[in-house]
């Protein structure tokens, strides 16, 4: 779910996978896999992602 939730909200707000990745300091492919579900975000990059 937190896939689906990352993806629809970064679309809401008309961000790109790369400028999010950039402002993350995170590989794009990585928030790529964050969205697929095929990895999951520490909690710390969690703590990073609300505040990017």
């Amino acid at each position: 779910m937190l896939n689906k939730n990352l993806k629809y909200l970064r679309q809401k707000n008309k961000i790109s996978q790369q400028m999010l990745s950039e402002a993350m300091e995170i590989p794009r492919s990585t928030l790529g896999d964050y969205e697929r579900g095929k990895t999951e975000p520490s909690i710390s990059m969690l703590i990073r992602l609300r505040y990017s």
